[in-house]
C-alpha cells in the first residue's frame, strides 16, 4: 500500500529519482497541499526546507527539525516557499520525519497564497 502523507508533514526524499545517489541526495520537504488534494492526486505539492539562513524574504522559520542523520539530530530549518513543488512522493522514497506546528504552516500557506493571488483577490474563510 502507497503510504498517505498529510498536510504539515515534513519528509525526506529523494531529490532526484533517477540519480542512483541514495542517502546522499535526500533532502527535507514540507507538505503544504490539503488531505482531499493528496487523496485524489498522484502528485503532492510540497517546499523545501533548507538548513542555511539567507535572510531571503520568501523563507519561512520553521524552527528546528530532523537533520536526516542516523542520530537523530535536528537542525534549524527554512521553508523556501519559492520553490514550491508538485512531487510524486513514491517515486521520490519519501518518509516522514515529523510534523510542523501549525503557526509555522498558516505562515507558510499565507506566503504561498501571497505569491499567487492578484492584490484586488480576495480569500473568504470557511
Amino acid at each position: 500500500m502507497t503510504p498517505r502523507f498529510h498536510y504539515g508533514d515534513v519528509l525526506w526524499v529523494d531529490s532526484n529519482p533517477s540519480d542512483g545517489q541514495g542517502q546522499a541526495s535526500r533532502k527535507p520537504v514540507v507538505v503544504v497541499s490539503n488531505d482531499a488534494f493528496n487523496r485524489r492526486s498522484g502528485l503532492t505539492m510540497v517546499v523545501p526546507i533548507s538548513h542555511t539562513d539567507n535572510h531571503y524574504p520568501l523563507h519561512v522559520d520553521v524552527g528546528r527539525v530532523p537533520d536526516g542523520t542516523a542520530t537523530g539530530g535536528r537542525r534549524h530549518g527554512w521553508a523556501q516557499v519559492e520553490q514550491l513543488k508538485s512531487l510524486d512522493l513514491q517515486a521520490r522514497n519519501a518518509a516522514k520525519v515529523s510534523t510542523l506546528p501549525e503557526d509555522a504552516l498558516t505562515q507558510i500557506i499565507e506566503t504561498v497564497l501571497g505569491c499567487l493571488i492578484q492584490p484586488e483577490m480576495t480569500i473568504i474563510g470557511s
